[in-house]
């Protein structure tokens, strides 16, 4: 019986140690970022923001913590910007020190080498470079970039005239007619907006991002380690 009972006091104490390390660990990181909600050990913020949803609990800690603030994503602690200054001065204004982008590991992955959307410093620099030079001789900046842009927007409205006012949703019309421009460009031709095999190109690629945004992705991005939970994005 008194085994069992020191081992019960062992356990306790162990348990409110590991606590107690985590908060004080926390707490020494956080004096260096931004106010923000405490987070829970292991699972920081998310079970708060599962709960109120994405959007509506960023809206709300904004209001409670300001236009600067800090939430967990698990562990990862991640400064969230809100309002159109603050948004302005940190990619504008400061656009440089904010230019790199933090590490997403299935996209270490997919795409060791970087590219131009995930690479950094020098790297970035370079292929930015490249990548205008190249974008100027398919027309940008020219006029004869305008009529591509022209076309489509034609196409557009013939569109939506011939819904005959009838309520539509647009979305999926309007991503069609951005990336046919981008296919004009790149391999000089365009589909069609009931065109089946390209709509659900585009609406596999629109749920791939939907999907890495909710918190279950949030959760599963967060490395390999987080391979087998179970989620939607399985």
């Amino acid at each position: 019986m008194m085994d069992q009972q020191n081992i019960m006091v062992v356990l306790v104490g162990v348990v409110t140690f590991v606590i107690a390390l985590y908060y004080w660990k926390h707490v020494w990181e956080r004096r260096k970022m931004p106010p923000g909600p405490l987070p829970l050990p292991i699972l920081g913020n998310l079970p708060q923001i599962y709960s109120a949803g994405l959007m509506p609990c960023l809206t709300k800690l904004a209001e409670k913590f300001g236009p600067i603030y800090t939430i967990y994503f698990g562990a990862r602690p991640t400064v969230v910007l809100t309002g159109y200054q603050t948004i302005k001065e940190a990619l504008v204004e400061l656009g440089d020190l904010f230019a790199n982008r933090g590490s997403i590991p299935v996209f270490d992955r997919l795409y060791p080498s970087g590219g131009l959307g995930l690479s950094n410093d020098e790297t970035w620099t370079q292929l930015r470079q490249f990548s205008l030079t190249t974008l100027k001789d398919f027309g940008m900046g020219k006029k004869s970039l305008e009529e591509p842009l022209l076309e489509e927007a034609r196409h557009l409205i013939t569109y939506f005239k011939n819904t005959n006012g009838q309520p539509v949703d647009p979305s999926s019309t309007l991503m069609c007619a951005t990336s046919n421009i981008i296919a004009n460009l790149v391999e000089d031709t365009r589909y069609n907006y009931d065109d089946k095999k390209w709509t659900k190109i585009l609406q596999d690629s629109h749920e791939a991002f939907h999907i890495m945004s909710s918190i279950w992705g949030q959760v599963r991005l967060k490395g390999p380690s987080h391979d087998h939970i179970s989620g939607p994005y399985m």
